[in-house]
């Protein structure tokens, strides 16, 4: 491996929160190299690290968003099917929310659903910990 090839993983690994003894053993490059280079190229792991965390939240927004796609599209299924009763689709429905916000909880402020008298969703308003008051 080149000395570039080295410094390149060596950056990766420093941003993906690998310690330096770990680093010796993946790259058998000598403890003080590798510190040296953690102070030449701190800007450089710093900024892997936001991309990494970029990718990380991305990564988990489509997670989130084809989860509550799903979500909301078998809650219309339930509330327009004729064959269950209105008081267990209501039933049905608070459950859901009660697993929903709970699968959430740490990236969601708050899970609002309102619904007609016979149980079907009308609206649905989630606000992300990470919205920003305009």
């Amino acid at each position: 491996m080149s000395k570039l090839e080295s410094v390149e993983k060596f950056i990766e690994l420093r941003a993906l929160g690998h310690t330096f003894d770990e680093i010796v053993r993946e790259l058998t490059v000598s403890k003080p190299t590798l510190i040296k280079w953690g102070k030449e190229y701190e800007n450089q792991i710093k900024l892997t690290e936001r991309k990494l965390a970029e990718k990380l939240s991305e990564n988990i927004a489509q997670r989130n968003a084809k989860f509550l796609e799903i979500f909301f599209e078998k809650s219309f299924e339930l509330s327009t099917n004729k064959n269950v009763e209105d008081d267990v689709k209501s039933r049905i429905y608070k459950r859901a929310s009660k697993k929903l916000y709970k699968l959430f909880k740490n990236e969601m402020k708050s899970l609002q659903l309102k619904f007609t008298e016979g149980g079907k969703i009308i609206s649905a308003k989630i606000n992300w910990e990470d919205d920003k008051k305009e």
